[in-house]
């Protein structure tokens, strides 16, 4: 089981109602059957027309059924269309859903919205998934992502975020996001690499929570300066136990990793 689209995938059944739609196994002409484009258990985007009505939605084929989950849009506001008759199902993939580059070879979702590294925060909210404040996917949906990096590159290992699965094959940037630190800073939870330096002050790297961002990693290496370098844990939370920790040579390098409560070092 899990989330798949396939081109060419239609059948015209009869059907009545507004519940979920049992399929005919047999293809509309030029077109392959659902059977034949994706597997029992798999879900699916799918579009519903039938006498002018239309429905754009979510669901699971399974055991030569189609449900109807959640509806995206249709031709009654946003409700299940009810059918009377000649009814064609295919399998589609909605825009507002949908993954591409713009003229510039960002990557875009289709609500206009740019994913890279440095301006977007992968974000929960009331059981949904945001990327900055934008709604990009329902709790217990699945998601998948082709050609996209969720996070950098030091990120991709997150899979799940209030029930929602992240599946992620290339990627946008192949490098870290990463900072130049010169005076003390408050760490962004996209950042992956800091370079100190010193030079100028003490440094303090305040890190962000490592309560609900487990699997979270972030390096940091003394690269320049004779002034102290202290990393501090966000309110009661700790770093291998201790409420800060200090830097003790130029070059040292220190890799942190969260275990959704606390930092430690790895």
């Amino acid at each position: 089981m899990g989330f798949k689209v396939a081109d060419r995938v239609k059948e015209t059944i009869t059907a009545a109602g507004s519940g979920d739609i049992t399929l005919a196994g047999s293809a509309a002409s030029g077109f392959q059957s659902f059977a034949s484009g994706i597997s029992n258990g798999d879900y699916t985007f799918y579009v519903i027309e039938e006498n002018g009505k239309w429905e754009v939605g979510y669901g699971q084929f399974i055991d030569n059924k189609l449900t109807r989950d959640k509806i995206f849009d249709s031709s009654e506001g946003g409700s299940r269309i009810d059918l009377a008759g000649e009814t064609s199902v295919t399998i589609t993939y909605p825009a507002e859903r949908s993954v591409y580059l713009d003229e510039s070879l960002n990557t875009v979702a289709g609500s206009g919205l740019k994913f890279t590294n440095d301006e977007a925060v992968l974000d929960t909210n009331n059981g949904f998934l945001y990327w900055d404040d934008n709604k990009l996917a329902y709790d217990e949906d699945l998601v998948y992502v082709s050609g996209l990096a969720v996070n950098a590159e030091e990120t991709l290992e997150i899979e799940y975020v209030s029930g929602v699965a992240i599946y992620a094959s290339g990627e946008v940037d192949k490098f870290s996001n990463y900072s130049n630190v010169t005076s003390s800073v408050n760490v962004e939870i996209q950042d992956n690499l800091l370079f100190i330096d010193s030079s100028s002050s003490d440094i303090n790297v305040y890190m962000p929570l490592a309560t609900g961002n487990g699997g979270k990693q972030l390096k940091i290496k003394w690269i320049e300066g004779t002034n102290t370098v202290n990393i501090l844990p966000s309110g009661s939370e700790t770093i291998d136990g201790q409420s800060s920790l200090s830097m003790h040579h130029l070059y040292e390098s220190i890799t942190l990793s969260s275990n959704n409560t606390n930092w430690f070092i790895t």
